[in-house]
């Protein structure tokens, strides 16, 4: 049985064949070869997280299943096989972060909320270590809403209003669980922007329980903030609330699109537009187009989410301006792009069912000039390519819609040169390479606690259900999903994993297969970027580095020295101390190196690695390979954050407290107990660092080393550090950032990180001129929030330095310490958890109490011997809608969805 993947690969080497028949070396199989080879080499992972629900509250857990998938093949072969799933919150600090087995690209877990957790917008993301060679931008990163009423006695709703300048007026309501507000309490506030503070302040709230703040935005229209309110309830009982600042102004950004890339003169085509707010939402508006003399050239308004386009024909020489009119009777002008004088356009009619238009139109000094050759390629495939010779101003191709999978196709015209003239982004619906599901609904229970049943086939003859499935089943008397914003495994593995940055309700594009909505997307094609990799870096034949290989197993892997020089045939054993019978044993090579490879272990477990000297008396010194972290970087998704999440759930929240209380009180519910904060380390870290010059204070750092932490045997600082700062790697005495990191300001990648010396910056930015026995205390700054304070981002990065005074700080003992074996804790991998769902046999008082949200949740649908999925529940003990969501591929990587509701509205 051949999927649809593979007969286009089949068309797509006819296709090479062809060409080589007819006409010999041409430079398109060159250049279609290089794209092969390029895409072969280099095709990133896809991945996509299915949760149980779109919300949770503290004390909950939540469910999610992990696909992971390679872009060249849309098939789970040949991908890593760890996946790491972190949860982070509104200040970027990873809360969580659990490591998965991958099987076949399917993995499954699950994070614990814990009662404590304070209500915000946290992300979930997700990556594997071979990802982290290219942009995070394609990573999974999803923002999910957590309240929390359990643990909460304060909540709070939040007003932003923009005052003309600069000027911001937060309004903020307190009040309790049962709506009765805070009057005449104590407020102090703190309002930060980029983690810095600009203001603290004090007040009280009004009878009503509102306070109002008043500040002045900052400069720049891609600050993060928040404001950080603390309420005194009782005089010693204080409450801490944070509230996110999604916007600093009500400024709009307004962009136009060329179809193709450029606007050429005397030449029908299309441009596209797009104005996003500051909170990165769309808005929409109306325009006209204005020559130099304020004459009207066309009219045009956008259709959805601040997106449209219309048709021009405008001349080179002039100028044009939009002028842009919003729903409130404000104005903006904007200039359009130059005119061209002399140029191709490219235009794509994908509005047809079964196939795809393609027109070329070249002005007229480029008519019988070279060949030009026009190139479609799909997720690393060719889909299709041939040469055109520009007899006439216009060339128009028909490509059928079979030869495509379902997704983002990208169009291409090269000169004869194969330089990139033109380009344009298309979504192809293509519903034959998808896998359809029949669902068979007859056995499913109208009544309360009753059992229910889900039968799934294959509904084509061509298909089958060989592969991974899953299903959740939430109330939606509680969860009421957003489904324009919802993301899905379609949304996510077929569109946003190939478009960077923020897409607004994805999921509207595929809700519905009408006119307005295939236009919505074409817009969306024609405005989003999109760039998984670089032609000139195709053409060239340059050689990505690969810095991170593909994970297929944890290891724990080192070096064993003596003094500075590597030792070869080191005898090292590695043992597990709990968790496991794991001993292996190794000799180290010419490199001094060793690697314990193939390793299945629990998070938790900790080894004993320990190297056996070559002869009695020999110093050994043992160094662990550390993995650093993957760097938090900005949200990507800020419009979706919420600014008054407990008060956008408090339907949900209630509900959960009556399903915690019930848990309480059948003694099911594990509570913490929150103690007050002790940082044992805090007094030592504090006092190392308390002469630091840094701006942004004393130990306010992305990583922090004292001297307790460098080795006392090596004479120059480098070698001291060795790989142990996070994100950068040392070469020659300078530092630089980690390939795979994103840039900064002016950073190209190749400048090395600023170093200061007691607050004086080295000019060479050496820092073997600095003696590792003189240094007190390092402070990396990596991050935009602690490097913005230092001007406009001249370094990539900052290391600050501070010498130690008198003896300096050191609470370590040299002669205690022994080099030759070290006890490690390597991240293991998590083991899931079994989502409990009741089994009602009789009915007990205990029924009547089940308020459960999420009623079934199971990762690893499997069919029988007929090829038939069952699936089995029982309803919960309340009447209303229900939401049945499966999803999954079968083994030939066909992607599948289906949701439907069902109503209960019997009693038992």
């Amino acid at each position: 049985m051949k999927s649809k993947i593979t007969h286009s690969l089949i068309i797509s080497a006819f296709i090479i064949l062809l060409f080589a028949f007819k006409n010999g070396n041409d430079p398109l199989l060159s250049l279609l070869s290089k794209l092969e080879t390029f895409t072969s080499a280099y095709a990133q992972e896809k991945i996509y997280i299915q949760s149980d629900k779109p919300y949770y509250t503290a004390g909950d857990n939540i469910w999610l299943k992990a696909y992971v998938l390679n872009t060249k093949t849309l098939a789970p072969t040949k991908i890593s096989k760890i996946l790491y799933v972190e949860l982070i919150d509104e200040n970027d600090v990873i809360k969580n972060q659990i490591k998965l087995s991958m099987n076949d690209g399917v993995s499954w877990g699950d994070f614990k909320l814990p009662d404590t957790l304070v209500e915000g917008n946290y992300r979930l993301r997700a990556y594997t270590r071979y990802m982290r060679n290219f942009s995070p931008d394609f990573f999974f990163d999803k923002t999910i809403k957590i309240g929390n009423s359990w643990s909460n006695k304060v909540f709070i709703n939040t007003a932003f209003k923009f005052i003309g300048g600069n000027n911001i007026d937060a309004t903020i309501h307190f009040k309790d669980k049962n709506d009765l507000p805070y009057r005449n309490k104590n407020i102090s506030y703190d309002v930060f922007v980029d983690h810095k503070s600009i203001l603290k302040t004090r007040t009280k709230t009004d009878s009503d329980g509102n306070a109002t703040l008043n500040f002045s935005s900052p400069t720049g229209t891609d600050k993060t903030g928040k404001i950080v309110t603390t309420i005194n309830l009782n005089g010693q009982e204080k409450i801490n609330k944070t509230i996110p600042i999604v916007s600093f102004s009500n400024n709009s950004d307004v962009q136009f699109f060329p179809e193709g890339g450029t606007l050429v003169q005397g030449q029908p085509q299309r441009l596209a537009i797009k104005v996003c707010g500051s909170n990165g939402r769309g808005i929409d508006i109306t325009g006209k187009i204005l020559d130099e003399k304020g004459l009207t050239i066309s009219d045009f308004k956008t259709d959805i989410l601040g997106m449209g386009s219309f048709n021009t024909d405008l001349k080179a020489g002039t100028r044009y301006t939009a002028k842009i009119k919003f729903a409130d009777g404000s104005e903006k002008d904007v200039a359009l792009p130059v005119v061209a004088t002399s140029g191709l356009t490219l235009t794509v009619n994908n509005a047809d069912e079964s196939k795809v238009a393609v027109r070329l139109t070249a002005s007229s000094d480029l008519i019988n000039g070279d060949e030009v050759r026009i190139v479609g390629q799909q997720a690393g495939n060719l889909r299709f390519a041939f040469n055109a010779k520009l007899n006439s101003q216009t060339i128009i191709k028909s490509i059928p819609k079979e030869k495509f999978t379902t997704g983002i196709a990208q169009i291409t015209v090269f000169s004869a040169d194969n330089e990139p003239l033109a380009e344009r982004l298309i979504f192809v619906n293509n519903e034959s390479s998808l896998l359809k599901l029949k669902v068979n609904k007859e056995k499913l229970s109208k009544t309360i606690s009753g059992k229910s049943e889900i039968s799934l086939v294959a509904d084509k003859t061509n298909s089958n259900l060989t592969g991974s499935f899953s299903v959740s089943v939430t109330n939606l008397n509680i969860v009421k999903p957003d489904l324009d914003n919802e993301s899905n495994i379609l949304t996510s593995l077929l569109f946003t994993g190939d478009l960077s940055g923020y897409i607004e309700n994805p999921n509207h594009y595929f809700l519905n297969n009408d006119e307005q909505t295939k236009r919505a997307l074409d817009n969306l094609m024609m405005t989003q970027g999109w760039r998984r990799f670089n032609w000139k870096n195709i053409l060239k034949d340059e050689k990505l580095p690969l810095t991170f290989q593909a994970e297929t197993s944890s290891s724990v892997s080192g070096t064993v020295v003596r003094g500075k020089k590597p030792v070869q045939g080191a005898a090292v054993i590695l043992m597990s101390k709990n968790g496991g019978d794991i001993v292996r044993d190794t000799i180290t090579g010419e490199d001094g190196k060793f690697r314990f490879d193939n390793l299945t272990f629990v998070d938790s477990t900790q080894f004993l690695v320990q190297a056996s000297p070559l002869k009695k008396g020999s110093f050994l010194e043992l160094k662990i390979d550390t993995s650093d972290n993957q760097m938090v970087t900005k949200n990507k998704n800020t419009a979706d954050i919420d600014i008054n999440v407990n008060s956008s759930l408090m339907k949900y929240i209630k509900a959960s407290d009556n399903y915690f209380n019930e848990m309480n009180r059948l003694g099911l519910l594990e509570k913490s107990i929150k103690l007050k904060d002790v940082n044992i380390s805090a007094e030592r870290i504090r006092k190392a660092v308390q002469f630091s010059s840094n701006y942004n204070g004393p130990g306010n750092a992305d990583q922090v080393l004292t001297a307790d932490d460098l080795p006392p045997y090596y004479s120059t600082l480098s070698q001291s550090l060795g790989n142990m700062l996070r994100g950068v790697r040392i070469i020659r005495g300078r530092a630089y950032r980690n390939p795979g990191m994103p840039n900064l300001g002016k950073d190209d990648g190749t400048g090395s990180l600023g170093i200061y010396y007691n607050g004086t910056r080295l000019a060479d930015g050496n820092l073997d001129v600095i003696n590792p026995m003189d240094v007190q205390s390092i402070e990396v700054l990596l991050s935009i929030s602690k490097l913005v304070i230092y001007g406009s981002l001249r370094d990539p990065g900052i290391i600050i330095i501070t010498a130690k005074r008198g003896l300096g700080y050191s609470a370590k003992k040299v002669k205690d310490l022994s080099f030759d074996h070290f006890t490690i804790k390597p991240k293991g991998l998590y083991h899931s958890r079994v989502f409990y769902s009741p089994k009602y046999q009789v009915q007990t008082n205990e029924i009547a109490s089940d308020s459960r949200s999420t009623i079934y949740w199971n990762p690893n649908i499997q069919p029988d011997d007929e090829g038939v999925a069952r699936i089995k529940f029982d309803n919960a003990a309340f009447k209303g809608d229900y939401r049945v969501v499966i999803e999954g591929f079968n083994n030939t990587g066909q992607l599948a969805r289906e949701s439907f509701t069902y109503h209960i509205e019997n009693n038992r």
